[in-house]
């Protein structure tokens, strides 16, 4: 008897030893679960930063090659700079013979993209297609023309023509000339932009021109919407609550949406007379320039 009680005691003991792994192996592998879901929850979280970073450096630099561009124009056009649109030029020879198109016709040819394009040697994929939603638009002269990621302030630096003006007539403080700038490394030229094309695809970042807080005609809304464009005259916080900026001196920074209310950066006779809350006057009563007719509204 005491052997079969010594055998059934090994018995019992086996098993409960059996259980306790199995017990173990349970906890462990729960355990195991959670870190690996918790090490997979900060390896997307830390993927997403650092997707938006490496974008954010990107259109930095991106800026800085625009910045450089303007003032290439500028040097070769006797300190002249480009208006933002020229609603009187239909036109424009292209000088790269490796292009098939030859030229660019139409609003194409009024908008800054192509009439600065010869000064970054026609790259747009570098310097004014910057997110996949646009890579569609690099075969599309028009599109090209129409939203590329970072907008112009052609109410402050170049001027604005309408489309069948027959003289420039630009947004009163706009500057003509590089050397006219009060403060060139605090003058907006550049800003990251976005426009909703109404084709139902939501907001595309980018837009050719980019329209001051406060204008004859209307100001930025009182917080900045998302969903809506003209919230902030198109201009885009898309880096966590902060455009890219790109100033006349060719520097570039990030600011958030309060930094740019500021109309010393937008507008150069805010800029001289040191008052962030400048409202340009409209000599012409009758006309609204905040919302351009022309060049400041998508046309397909």
């Amino acid at each position: 008897m005491s052997l079969i009680r010594k055998m059934n005691r090994q018995q019992l003991e086996r098993q409960n030893r059996s259980k306790q792994v199995q017990g173990f192996t349970i906890i462990e592998l729960l355990v195991t679960i959670t870190i690996v879901l918790i090490l997979a929850a900060l390896f997307f979280a830390g993927g997403g930063r650092f997707l938006e970073s490496a974008k954010k450096v990107k259109e930095l630099s991106a800026g800085r090659t625009l910045g450089t561009a303007l003032n290439l124009y500028a040097a070769e056009n006797f300190d002249s700079l480009p208006y933002g649109f020229d609603g009187t030029v239909s036109y424009l020879p292209l000088l790269d013979s490796s292009l098939s198109l030859g030229a660019v016709h139409g609003a194409a040819a009024s908008r800054y993209p192509w009439r600065l394009a010869q000064y970054f040697a026609y790259d747009f994929k570098s310097t004014t297609v910057l997110d996949d939603k646009q890579e569609s638009f690099l075969n599309d002269p028009y599109m090209l023309s129409l939203v590329p990621s970072l907008g112009m302030n052609a109410y402050g630096v170049g001027g604005y023509i309408e489309e069948g003006a027959s003289a420039a007539e630009p947004f009163p403080g706009a500057i003509r000339r590089a050397a006219a700038a009060h403060k060139p490394a605090s003058m907006v030229s550049f800003v990251s932009t976005r426009i909703d094309l109404g084709d139902g695809s939501g907001m595309t970042p980018g837009f050719h021109l980019a329209t001051p807080p406060k204008t004859p005609g209307g100001d930025w809304r009182a917080s900045y919407d998302p969903d809506d464009a003209d919230s902030f005259g198109n201009v885009d916080l898309r880096y966590g609550g902060k455009a890219v900026v790109v100033f006349l001196d060719g520097s570039t920074d990030l600011m958030t949406g309060e930094q740019l209310r500021d109309m010393r950066l937008w507008n150069n006779e805010a800029a001289a007379l040191d008052d962030a809350s400048y409202r340009p006057v409209d000599p012409k009563a009758s006309q609204s320039l905040s919302r351009p007719t022309s060049g400041g509204r998508p046309r397909r």
